[in-house]
């Protein structure tokens, strides 16, 4: 009876440790953003030191962009076109926009169309991108 609880435990626990391993997230298709700023906040460039170890970039020394993080209301989200591919992966009414200053080229109450989003990333980190972006008035 023990051999047989080791035996199903030794089952169990390989059987669930390969489903435990990070994985990048999925790629997600652009999608145009419209919305107003409601909240704002510019992030400087910040290095990461790898994590021997870790998977992915995490295991990597690694430097993030400078960055707004936006939160907009009022927002629409539009797929730039049907490329296939997971619906966006992520919140449409959180942004980040990489931008080297805090130079207030992007304020509250602005009505922004960003262009082309997309974000992606790993145990390390994210990483967006966008193709424009366009002041609403």
């Amino acid at each position: 009876m023990k051999k047989l609880i080791m035996l199903l435990c030794l089952i169990w626990i390989v059987l669930f440790s390969t489903l435990s391993f990070p994985a990048p997230y999925a790629p997600c298709t652009p999608v145009t953003i419209e919305g107003t700023i409601e909240e704002i906040s510019w992030t400087p460039s910040q290095f990461a030191q790898g994590r021997p170890g870790s998977w992915g970039s995490a295991r990597h020394d690694r430097t993030f962009p400078a960055h707004y993080k936006l939160k907009l209301v009022d927002s629409t989200t539009t797929p730039v076109n049907d490329r296939g591919g997971p619906p966006y992966c992520g919140h449409a009414d959180r942004l980040q926009i990489n931008h080297n200053e805090d130079d207030r080229y992007l304020q509250q109450g602005m009505r922004i169309k960003v262009t082309d989003y997309k974000s992606g990333g790993d145990e390390g980190g994210i990483w967006t991108s966008y193709a424009t972006i366009e002041f609403i008035y």
